[in-house]
Protein backbone atom coordinates (compact mmCIF):
# COMPACT_ATOMS: atom_id res chain seq x y z
CA UNK A 1 0.00 0.00 0.00
CA UNK A 2 1.04 3.61 -0.60
CA UNK A 3 0.09 6.30 1.91
CA UNK A 4 0.12 9.97 0.92
CA UNK A 5 0.19 12.87 3.41
CA UNK A 6 -2.26 15.70 2.87
CA UNK A 7 -0.07 18.24 4.73
CA UNK A 8 3.62 19.02 5.27
CA UNK A 9 5.10 17.94 8.57
CA UNK A 10 7.07 15.34 10.45
CA UNK A 11 6.36 11.62 10.20
CA UNK A 12 5.68 9.99 13.58
CA UNK A 13 4.43 6.65 14.86
CA UNK A 14 1.87 7.30 17.59
CA UNK A 15 0.33 4.24 19.27
CA UNK A 16 0.89 2.10 16.20
CA UNK A 17 -0.62 4.79 13.99
CA UNK A 18 1.35 6.75 11.42
CA UNK A 19 0.78 10.48 11.68
CA UNK A 20 2.09 13.67 10.11
CA UNK A 21 2.54 16.38 12.73
CA UNK A 22 3.27 20.08 12.17
CA UNK A 23 5.30 20.41 15.39
CA UNK A 24 8.68 18.75 15.78
CA UNK A 25 9.65 18.26 19.45
CA UNK A 26 13.27 17.58 20.40
CA UNK A 27 13.37 16.31 23.99
CA UNK A 28 17.02 17.26 24.50
CA UNK A 29 19.55 19.44 22.69
CA UNK A 30 20.34 19.79 19.01
CA UNK A 31 23.72 18.20 18.42
CA UNK A 32 25.38 15.18 16.86
CA UNK A 33 22.49 12.95 17.94
CA UNK A 34 19.93 14.99 15.97
CA UNK A 35 22.04 16.66 13.29
CA UNK A 36 20.83 19.86 11.69
CA UNK A 37 17.06 20.41 11.65
CA UNK A 38 15.04 21.57 8.63
CA UNK A 39 11.30 21.38 9.23
CA UNK A 40 8.33 23.05 7.48
CA UNK A 41 6.31 23.48 10.66
CA UNK A 42 7.07 24.47 14.25
CA UNK A 43 10.11 23.25 16.19
CA UNK A 44 10.31 22.91 19.98
CA UNK A 45 13.76 22.18 21.46
CA UNK A 46 13.82 21.37 25.18
CA UNK A 47 17.57 21.84 25.45
CA UNK A 48 20.17 23.94 23.62
CA UNK A 49 21.16 24.41 20.01
CA UNK A 50 24.72 23.13 20.08
CA UNK A 51 27.81 24.81 18.72
CA UNK A 52 27.83 25.02 14.92
CA UNK A 53 24.44 23.36 14.32
CA UNK A 54 21.56 24.73 12.23
CA UNK A 55 17.83 24.86 12.97
CA UNK A 56 15.43 26.09 10.30
CA UNK A 57 11.64 26.06 10.59
CA UNK A 58 8.79 27.29 8.41
CA UNK A 59 6.90 28.42 11.52
CA UNK A 60 7.88 29.23 15.14
CA UNK A 61 10.98 27.98 16.95
CA UNK A 62 10.98 27.56 20.74
CA UNK A 63 14.27 26.79 22.50
CA UNK A 64 14.22 26.15 26.24
CA UNK A 65 17.98 26.62 26.64
CA UNK A 66 20.58 28.66 24.75
CA UNK A 67 21.89 29.08 21.22
CA UNK A 68 25.60 28.32 21.35
CA UNK A 69 28.54 29.72 19.39
CA UNK A 70 28.41 29.34 15.61
CA UNK A 71 24.83 28.03 15.53
CA UNK A 72 22.20 29.28 13.06
CA UNK A 73 18.50 29.49 13.90
CA UNK A 74 15.97 30.71 11.32
CA UNK A 75 12.18 30.79 11.53
CA UNK A 76 9.29 31.76 9.28
CA UNK A 77 7.47 32.85 12.45
CA UNK A 78 8.71 33.84 15.93
CA UNK A 79 11.76 32.63 17.85
CA UNK A 80 11.65 32.26 21.63
CA UNK A 81 14.85 31.37 23.52
CA UNK A 82 14.80 30.63 27.24
CA UNK A 83 18.39 31.63 27.91
CA UNK A 84 20.92 33.46 25.74
CA UNK A 85 22.38 33.77 22.24
CA UNK A 86 26.17 33.51 22.27
CA UNK A 87 29.05 33.82 19.83
CA UNK A 88 30.33 36.14 17.09
CA UNK A 89 29.46 33.66 14.33
CA UNK A 90 26.02 32.88 15.73
CA UNK A 91 23.02 34.02 13.71
CA UNK A 92 19.35 34.11 14.73
CA UNK A 93 16.81 35.32 12.15
CA UNK A 94 13.01 35.43 12.42
CA UNK A 95 10.28 36.78 10.17
CA UNK A 96 8.37 37.71 13.33
CA UNK A 97 9.58 38.49 16.88
CA UNK A 98 12.71 37.25 18.65
CA UNK A 99 12.75 36.84 22.44
CA UNK A 100 15.75 35.90 24.59
CA UNK A 101 17.34 36.68 27.92
CA UNK A 102 20.53 38.15 26.47
CA UNK A 103 22.77 38.42 23.40
CA UNK A 104 26.54 38.05 23.61
CA UNK A 105 28.35 39.09 20.39
CA UNK A 106 25.83 37.32 18.13
CA UNK A 107 23.86 38.62 15.17
CA UNK A 108 20.09 38.73 15.70
CA UNK A 109 17.54 39.92 13.12
CA UNK A 110 13.81 40.18 13.83
CA UNK A 111 11.28 41.08 11.16
CA UNK A 112 9.14 42.71 13.85
CA UNK A 113 10.34 43.20 17.45
CA UNK A 114 13.42 42.05 19.34
CA UNK A 115 12.81 41.58 23.07
CA UNK A 116 15.73 40.98 25.47
CA UNK A 117 14.93 40.43 29.11
CA UNK A 118 18.37 41.23 30.48
CA UNK A 119 21.11 42.70 28.26
CA UNK A 120 23.07 42.76 24.99
CA UNK A 121 26.85 43.00 24.77
CA UNK A 122 28.78 43.51 21.52
CA UNK A 123 25.81 42.20 19.53
CA UNK A 124 24.67 43.07 16.03
CA UNK A 125 20.95 43.58 16.49
CA UNK A 126 18.32 44.52 13.93
CA UNK A 127 14.54 44.78 14.19
CA UNK A 128 11.94 45.80 11.61
CA UNK A 129 10.00 47.50 14.39
CA UNK A 130 11.54 47.96 17.86
CA UNK A 131 14.38 46.72 20.06
CA UNK A 132 13.41 46.54 23.73
CA UNK A 133 15.85 45.59 26.50
CA UNK A 134 14.13 45.05 29.84
CA UNK A 135 15.78 45.96 33.16
CA UNK A 136 16.32 42.37 34.26
CA UNK A 137 18.57 41.43 37.19
CA UNK A 138 22.26 41.87 37.87
CA UNK A 139 24.79 44.54 36.95
CA UNK A 140 24.14 44.19 33.20
CA UNK A 141 20.37 44.26 33.46
CA UNK A 142 18.76 46.56 30.90
CA UNK A 143 22.01 47.45 29.14
CA UNK A 144 23.00 47.77 25.48
CA UNK A 145 26.80 47.74 25.47
CA UNK A 146 29.00 47.80 22.38
CA UNK A 147 28.11 46.57 18.92
CA UNK A 148 25.18 47.87 16.89
CA UNK A 149 21.44 48.07 17.51
CA UNK A 150 19.18 48.95 14.56
CA UNK A 151 15.53 49.34 15.58
CA UNK A 152 13.67 50.80 12.60
CA UNK A 153 10.91 52.43 14.69
CA UNK A 154 12.65 52.74 18.04
CA UNK A 155 14.97 51.44 20.76
CA UNK A 156 14.33 51.27 24.49
CA UNK A 157 16.79 50.26 27.21
CA UNK A 158 17.87 51.22 30.73
CA UNK A 159 21.59 51.75 30.04
CA UNK A 160 23.36 52.55 26.77
CA UNK A 161 27.09 52.00 26.54
CA UNK A 162 29.38 51.57 29.55
CA UNK A 163 31.72 53.66 31.74
CA UNK A 164 34.63 52.14 29.80
CA UNK A 165 33.68 54.36 26.80
CA UNK A 166 32.96 51.32 24.63
CA UNK A 167 31.50 52.45 21.32
CA UNK A 168 27.84 51.52 21.08
CA UNK A 169 25.79 52.41 17.99
CA UNK A 170 22.05 52.93 18.50
CA UNK A 171 20.17 53.62 15.27
CA UNK A 172 16.50 54.20 14.47
CA UNK A 173 14.45 55.62 11.61
CA UNK A 174 16.71 54.05 8.98
CA UNK A 175 17.73 50.51 8.07
CA UNK A 176 21.36 49.49 7.41
CA UNK A 177 20.95 49.54 3.60
CA UNK A 178 19.44 53.03 3.62
CA UNK A 179 22.12 54.28 6.02
CA UNK A 180 24.91 52.88 3.85
CA UNK A 181 23.42 54.51 0.74
CA UNK A 182 22.96 57.85 2.54
CA UNK A 183 26.51 57.85 3.90
CA UNK A 184 27.89 57.06 0.44
CA UNK A 185 25.86 59.86 -1.20
CA UNK A 186 26.75 62.36 1.54
CA UNK A 187 30.44 61.58 0.98
CA UNK A 188 30.07 62.14 -2.76
CA UNK A 189 28.12 65.36 -2.14
CA UNK A 190 30.99 66.75 -0.04
CA UNK A 191 33.50 66.01 -2.79
CA UNK A 192 31.14 67.39 -5.41
CA UNK A 193 30.66 70.59 -3.37
CA UNK A 194 34.43 71.09 -3.11
CA UNK A 195 34.83 70.63 -6.88
CA UNK A 196 31.93 73.00 -7.50
CA UNK A 197 33.52 75.73 -5.35
CA UNK A 198 36.90 75.33 -7.11
CA UNK A 199 35.24 75.79 -10.50
CA UNK A 200 33.29 78.83 -9.29
CA UNK A 201 36.53 80.45 -8.03
CA UNK A 202 37.68 80.69 -11.67
CA UNK A 203 34.83 83.11 -12.25
CA UNK A 204 35.16 84.87 -8.89
CA UNK A 205 31.75 83.56 -7.79
CA UNK A 206 30.46 81.78 -4.66
CA UNK A 207 27.30 80.39 -6.23
CA UNK A 208 26.18 79.39 -9.71
CA UNK A 209 25.08 82.47 -11.66
CA UNK A 210 24.69 81.68 -15.37
CA UNK A 211 24.27 85.31 -16.42
CA UNK A 212 27.41 86.43 -14.53
CA UNK A 213 29.44 83.57 -16.06
CA UNK A 214 28.27 84.51 -19.56
CA UNK A 215 29.22 88.15 -18.97
CA UNK A 216 32.72 87.18 -17.79
CA UNK A 217 33.29 85.00 -20.86
CA UNK A 218 32.00 87.74 -23.19
CA UNK A 219 34.24 90.34 -21.53
CA UNK A 220 37.37 88.21 -22.08
CA UNK A 221 39.20 87.41 -25.29
CA UNK A 222 41.72 85.05 -26.85
CA UNK A 223 43.24 82.37 -24.64
CA UNK A 224 41.48 83.69 -21.55
CA UNK A 225 38.09 83.42 -23.23
CA UNK A 226 38.77 79.84 -24.36
CA UNK A 227 39.88 78.85 -20.83
CA UNK A 228 36.75 80.34 -19.29
CA UNK A 229 34.55 78.62 -21.86
CA UNK A 230 36.11 75.24 -21.01
CA UNK A 231 35.72 76.00 -17.29
CA UNK A 232 32.04 76.83 -17.87
CA UNK A 233 31.45 73.50 -19.64
CA UNK A 234 33.17 71.61 -16.80
CA UNK A 235 31.15 73.59 -14.26
CA UNK A 236 27.95 72.56 -16.05
CA UNK A 237 28.90 68.88 -15.75
CA UNK A 238 29.75 69.28 -12.05
CA UNK A 239 26.41 70.98 -11.40
CA UNK A 240 24.52 68.18 -13.17
CA UNK A 241 26.35 65.53 -11.14
CA UNK A 242 25.64 67.44 -7.91
CA UNK A 243 21.95 67.69 -8.76
CA UNK A 244 21.76 63.94 -9.49
CA UNK A 245 23.27 63.19 -6.08
CA UNK A 246 20.77 65.51 -4.41
CA UNK A 247 17.88 63.77 -6.18
CA UNK A 248 19.19 60.37 -5.06
CA UNK A 249 19.42 61.62 -1.48
CA UNK A 250 15.88 63.01 -1.57
CA UNK A 251 14.61 59.69 -2.93
CA UNK A 252 16.13 57.78 0.00
CA UNK A 253 14.89 60.35 2.51
CA UNK A 254 11.36 60.03 1.10
CA UNK A 255 11.54 56.25 1.57
CA UNK A 256 12.38 56.86 5.25
CA UNK A 257 9.42 59.12 6.04
CA UNK A 258 7.22 56.40 7.57
CA UNK A 259 10.12 54.96 9.58
CA UNK A 260 10.99 58.35 11.05
CA UNK A 261 7.46 59.07 12.32
CA UNK A 262 7.68 58.74 16.08
CA UNK A 263 11.11 57.06 15.93
CA UNK A 264 12.99 57.57 19.18
CA UNK A 265 15.78 56.12 21.31
CA UNK A 266 14.81 55.99 24.98
CA UNK A 267 17.35 55.38 27.75
CA UNK A 268 15.47 55.26 31.05
CA UNK A 269 18.52 55.48 33.35
CA UNK A 270 21.87 56.46 31.81
CA UNK A 271 23.67 56.75 28.48
CA UNK A 272 27.47 56.80 28.73
CA UNK A 273 30.13 58.61 26.65
CA UNK A 274 31.09 56.72 23.52
CA UNK A 275 27.50 56.02 22.52
CA UNK A 276 26.63 57.02 18.95
CA UNK A 277 23.01 58.04 18.44
CA UNK A 278 21.64 58.07 14.91
CA UNK A 279 18.11 58.89 13.82
CA UNK A 280 17.67 58.94 10.06
CA UNK A 281 20.50 61.03 8.66
CA UNK A 282 21.29 62.85 11.93
CA UNK A 283 24.08 61.58 14.18
CA UNK A 284 25.54 62.50 17.54
CA UNK A 285 28.32 61.06 19.71
CA UNK A 286 27.81 61.41 23.46
CA UNK A 287 30.81 62.96 25.22
CA UNK A 288 29.35 62.94 28.74
CA UNK A 289 26.83 60.99 30.79
CA UNK A 290 23.18 61.61 29.99
CA UNK A 291 20.47 60.56 32.40
CA UNK A 292 16.90 59.61 31.49
CA UNK A 293 17.33 60.60 27.86
CA UNK A 294 14.94 60.46 24.95
CA UNK A 295 16.50 61.16 21.55
CA UNK A 296 14.22 62.10 18.64
CA UNK A 297 14.01 64.38 15.61
CA UNK A 298 12.45 67.83 15.78
CA UNK A 299 12.41 69.90 12.57
CA UNK A 300 14.96 67.46 11.09
CA UNK A 301 17.39 68.06 13.95
CA UNK A 302 18.45 65.53 16.58
CA UNK A 303 17.03 66.51 19.96
CA UNK A 304 17.52 65.15 23.46
CA UNK A 305 14.76 65.46 26.02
Amino acid sequence: RIYLATADGGLKLIREEVAVVDTLVIEGSVGFDTGNLHFPGEIVIKGNVGQGFTVKAGANVTIFGSVDAGAVVAAGGNISIGYGILGRKTKVVAVGDVRAQFVQEARVCAGRNLYLYNHAQQGRLQAGNRIIVERGKGLRGGSLVGGEAWGLHGIRCSFAGAPTYARSDLVTGVDPEQAEALDRINGKLKESQKLLMRQLERFGLKSVDVKAIQQRIAASSGTQQRMLARAARLLGKVVQQHQRLLRDKIEIENSMINSLKGAAIEVSERAFPGVWIRIGDQQQRLTSDVEKARFHLLHDQLQER
